[in-house]
């Protein structure tokens, strides 16, 4: 039997499991946006910039805890080697340790300069760490298994409990802010330690390692370093360099694009078990992303023009006008981010380190000039244009990789074969 895989067999593949990673995301998105929402009401700017700058940090510091190895897990699992798993859980859960250390030097170091209030959310934020973040490689292991119910039960009650104590902590002492980061923090930690401890149950002891997957997820790690540091590189800046109040208006301006960015690489995550079992990358596949990215892109410019006004207005009140024109340039800015993200997609699940480590760098060089020149010397304004061109720089990086170092190789391969013989 002779198959011709188009755009439409792929995405019915991607169907399969894209449902319930949408579903589980609009949950998220749901209990995100009321903690949103009441964060940002009932605290000041100065606090709720803290807040944020607090889960920059934490997103920085998190590569201590070398989330490659979740990467290189998952895609491990999808090719039907489990035994990574508990190496990985262990290496990361260690690493969050040391992350803790830094986050208790920040804080002594606010404490010294007289900020009480940043130092206290910092040191809550050092006894969580380990717990919140150290040990989420379940989630990866779902993912590369496939069984998006498991990650759909189990993110919504983490996110439902941590959405609802930051809820109760936020209106009973809205000017508690350390009590609040210790809200967001303690749910998610509690969810962490159950399924990580239900998944290594469930991994059989004579479970195969895949040969080089734990090397490549700690190659990928201090690969990712740079790019991290970029991607919050501008809220450091806005925070300390311009004013709490500019890292506030931003935070908010720049919450739907990032949800829509986490929204399209949950249904990209699709793709990742499905790209892990190519061998080759051809230009039927090259089509394909081209294809899937206007579709993005076309929604993204949807959602810019006729919902980023009315939901920020619900969201936030009238306290962040400035934010909506902002949030509208950037919802479009993120989409165009989106070919990269998935041409990447194929990157990763490959274990090409080198091309991994080419993609990063460049991305890491161009993006850090950028935000240092744009948000020093324009502030606000500089922080967005920036953001802009960051997610064009991202696809053309891309994008330049992909077909300087696969395209042309035109092997048949599972889906995107011009031909397929069954």
């Amino acid at each position: 039997m002779i198959l011709r895989p188009n755009f439409l067999h792929i995405t019915s593949h991607m169907g399969r499991g894209a449902p319930i990673l949408i579903i589980r995301k609009i949950l998220q998105i749901i209990f995100g946006l009321i903690t949103f929402a009441v964060v940002a009401r009932t605290l000041s700017k100065e606090h709720f910039a803290i807040y944020s700058l607090v889960f920059s940090f934490i997103a920085i510091l998190r590569l201590i805890t070398f989330p490659g190895l979740g990467s290189a897990t998952a895609q491990s699992f999808a090719r039907g080697f489990g035994g990574s798993f508990k190496y990985a859980v262990k290496f990361s859960f260690l690493g969050s340790f040391l992350g803790a250390i830094v986050f208790l030097v920040i804080s002594f170091w606010h404490f010294y300069i007289g900020k009480v209030e940043t130092a206290q959310a910092f040191i809550i934020t050092a006894f969580c760490f380990p717990f919140a973040t150290g040990l989420i490689f379940w989630r990866n292991a779902a993912v590369g298994e496939e069984r998006y119910i498991r990650l759909l039960l189990f993110d919504v009650l983490s996110t439902g409990l941590k959405c609802g104590s930051i809820i109760i902590c936020a209106y009973l002492f809205p000017a508690n802010l350390p009590l609040i980061v210790t809200a967001a923090l303690v749910a998610p930690a509690l969810i962490n330690i159950f399924a990580t401890w239900d998944q290594l149950k469930r991994i059989p002891s004579d479970a195969k390692i895949e040969r080089g997957s734990l090397r490549y997820g700690f190659h990928i790690t201090f690969y990712q370093l740079p790019t991290t540091l970029v991607q919050h590189l501008d809220k450091i800046i806005l925070f300390y360099f311009i004013s709490p109040t500019a890292l506030a208006i931003y935070t908010v301006a720049l919450r739907i694009p990032e949800l829509i960015r986490t929204m399209v690489g949950e249904i990209n995550a699709t793709l990742g078990p499905i790209f892990a079992r190519e061998n080759t990358y051809t230009s039927a596949l090259h089509q394909f992303s081209l294809k899937l990215f206007f579709l993005y892109l076309f929604l993204s410019v949807l959602v810019a023009f006729f919902a980023v006004p009315y939901v920020l207005r619900i969201l936030v009140g009238s306290s962040y006008m400035s934010s909506i024109r902002f949030a509208q340039f950037m919802t479009i800015g993120v989409a165009l981010g989106f070919l990269g993200d998935i041409r990447f997609r194929y990157i990763r699940s490959h274990l090409h380190s080198k091309n991994f480590l080419r993609v990063a760098l460049s991305r890491a060089l161009f993006d850090s000039l950028l935000i240092v020149m744009l948000v020093y010397c324009f502030g606000l304004k500089g922080a967005v244009v920036a953001y802009i061109i960051r997610n064009i720089a991202f696809s053309l990086i891309t994008t330049a990789v992909m077909k300087f170092n696969y395209l042309g190789n035109q092997k048949s391969n599972i889906y995107f074969s011009e031909r397929n013989i069954l």
